[in-house]
């Protein structure tokens, strides 16, 4: 692929996915070689999407794996402790010993490729040295010690080890997003030797898939602010919670002082909130209020990044509901329950095993079909048969379009139904943006026509939502989101329209960024904006162009400040500067020459890390020539 067809335009979150893979997939191609990578990673399912891949490929390619730290009672057991551990540094100790004990057994194994998790698995790892699942303030401050203390213990033991390391196979070494110099300070000598360094960006919206995620479990996602009421119950059980009198409190009202805690930002008091309901719950001996608990528990844990610990939380639930559902299979009550906890199930496990997320979405969508048809004027029941449409469809997106757009249009069906009965309501109003929005991407291709058809029907709802609440940056991110999908459909056929669509875009993303300045999500999509209007300028207004092209390689190398190893931003960096040197003779032949050397500076770093894909590996070659071609100096 040339490098001028690689447009920084393209909203597509799989290629995030597959640059890391493309870097991973390094350490399989000589298993018994010794190489070591360092991933940073700020996105769970990313990060967990990687590792199964990486597992999977090692063990259809008969490659050993070996994953630490080990997580379960049974394995953690023989630590070396003489008592269970119970300060920061004993934990940190105790988790170190049981690594090197694995990765350095007294009988050497067989080359395998070492996968050292002392990101996503060393919190659940020390947690069950700990013996405790329920963390209280103290144990939480132990953990959180004995976190920073094991990284830089393990790393610095292993640093001392390298020389035994080499005979052992590839090493790839997680760790947190901002461990980036602890890292090269503990191991300094791996850190040198390291094949490539990588870092997972926090995902990115994607026009394919935004905004297709109305129920995503993202904390983004914006929440209305607690209400008085909503507060003076979190005041009640705050008092609960430290005097221990709950004898009396509902807990359903339980429920609504975690939201509201979490809302307001306190994710430990949110999650023992949850926890004391669950206590009640089953020291009352309610089912259904146990089920609930479990899920608003599962829900606390998940906005703290616990994902294992929320999966375990919703499983249980799933299993009560289930339970109470064989107990009264008509009780409509709760067979809505159980299709929510076979959504929360699914939603855990859609990246990281989408066979068995669309079983339990599929699971869901019948029961929503059997509520719809009972009640068809229940209209909550109709939104929650919508959802569910949606879910399945978004699994089906890559591997069966057709499927995926019977889906699709059977939730729009229903949205624009909804929108007619109750034209004021603005959450169905943007559920049918989002229907629209959803079935357009599909048709792209096949019906270009009805897909722009769609992508107007959801910007003219942006439009109006935007217009209701100025303030409401979700809506308006929306809005610039939408006037982009008009755009890319017509950039073609008709680029002045495309143009006006684009402009519109970029000032709502400058509006944004000037909001939030340190908002790094939005100022990509600022450089987004800029490039996409440069595109259009670049025969009719050169002058125009390079001014935007500019202002996109401005935004790039600021964040790339920041995050050095963000691939996506190096390779962003080698388009704007070669599509800058493109607008010659706009751009002088000095300066042009400037740009290109830049960017082949950049393309053969990557290159020689091995960082390019397949369609990228000739980028080097591709802007030598283009250098070659200039006039002389």
């Amino acid at each position: 692929m040339s490098i001028t067809a690689a447009l920084p335009s393209q909203k597509n979150c799989s290629a995030s996915f597959e640059a890391a893979w493309q870097r991973l997939s390094l350490m399989l191609e000589e298993p018994g070689a010794f190489a070591i990578q360092f991933v940073f990673s700020s996105d769970y399912e990313l990060h967990s999407a990687l590792l199964r891949r990486l597992q999977q490929t090692a063990l259809s390619l008969t490659v050993d794996c070996l994953e630490l730290p080990k997580t379960s009672s049974a394995e953690l057991s023989d630590t070396g402790a003489s008592s269970t551990p119970t300060t920061a540094q004993q934990l940190a100790e105790a988790i170190t010993r049981h690594c090197l004990a694995n990765i350095f057994p007294p009988t050497p194994p067989h080359p395998r490729l070492l996968l050292l998790d002392l990101h996503q698995a060393l919190p659940t790892a020390l947690a069950t040295l700990l013996h405790t699942t329920a963390v209280d303030g103290e144990r939480s401050a132990i953990l959180q010690q004995a976190l920073a203390d094991s990284r830089a213990l393990l790393l610095s033991r292993l640093n001392e080890r390298r020389a035994q390391l080499a005979a052992y196979g590839p090493l790839l070494i997680l760790l947190p997003e901002d461990w980036t110099k602890p890292a090269a300070e503990y191991a300094p000598d791996l850190w040198t030797q390291r094949l490539s360094s990588l870092y997972l960006p926090p995902p990115i919206p994607c026009a394919e898939d935004h905004p297709g995620t109305e129920l995503a479990l993202s904390e983004s996602s914006a929440e209305a602010a607690p209400r008085a009421a909503e507060r003076n119950i979190l005041a009640r059980w705050q008092e609960a919670l430290c005097s221990g009198q709950t004898q009396r409190l509902p807990v359903s009202d339980g429920w609504i002082a975690a939201n509201t805690s979490a809302k307001l930002g306190n994710g430990q008091e949110a999650e023992d909130l949850a926890a004391l309901c669950l206590r009640l719950a089953y020291e009352r001996g309610s089912l259904r209020e146990q089920m609930i608990s479990q899920g608003t528990l599962g829900d606390m844990r998940l906005r703290r990044g616990r994902i294992e610990q929320a999966r375990e939380a919703y499983t249980v639930a799933l299993s009560v509901a289930q339970e109470l559902v064989s107990k009264e299979p008509d009780n409509s009550e709760w067979q809505r329950d159980l299709s929510v906890s076979y959504d929360k199930v699914a939603d855990i496990l859609r990246r990281s095993d989408p066979a068995a997320a669309l079983v339990n979405y599929q699971a869901s969508l019948k029961i929503r079909q059997d509520l719809a048809q009972r009640e068809p004027d229940n209209t909550e029941w109709q939104r929650d048969l919508s959802v569910s449409y949606n879910k399945v469809a978004d699994i089906l997106r890559r591997s069966d379009p057709a499927a995926t757009l019977v889906n699709y249009q059977a939730s729009l069906n229903i949205r624009q139904d909804l929108a007619r009965r109750e034209p004021d309501n603005t959450t169905w109003q943007r559920d049918l943006l989002i229907g629209h929005s959803n079935v357009a991407d599909i048709l792209c291709r096949s019906d270009p026509a009805a897909a722009l058809a769609n992508y107007q029907a959801s910007l003219k709802i942006a439009q109006d939502l935007a217009r209701r609440e100025p303030d409401n940056t979700e809506w308006q991110r929306d809005l610039s989101i939408s006037y982009d999908k008009v755009a890319d459909i017509l950039r073609r056929s008709d680029p002045a329209a495309a143009l006006t669509n684009y402009q519109a875009g970029l000032k709502i993303a400058q509006s944004l960024t000037q909001r939030e300045p340190d908002n790094t999500e939005w100022q990509r999509d600022l450089s987004v904006s800029y490039a996409n209007v440069a595109d259009i300028l670049r025969h009719s207004d050169p002058t125009a162009a390079l001014e935007n092209h500019q202002a996109s390689l401005n935004i790039c190398l600021n964040l790339a400040q920041h995050e050095p190893d963000n691939l996506e931003l190096q390779t962003d960096q080698i388009i704007s500067h070669v599509k800058i040197a493109e607008l010659n003779p706009t751009v002088p032949t000095a300066e042009a020459r400037a740009h290109l050397q830049a960017a082949l500076q950049l393309a053969r770093q990557l290159a020689s890390a091995q960082l390019l894909t397949h369609d990228q590996a000739g980028w080097p070659d591709e802007i030598q020539q283009r250098l070659d071609a200039l006039p002389p100096a």
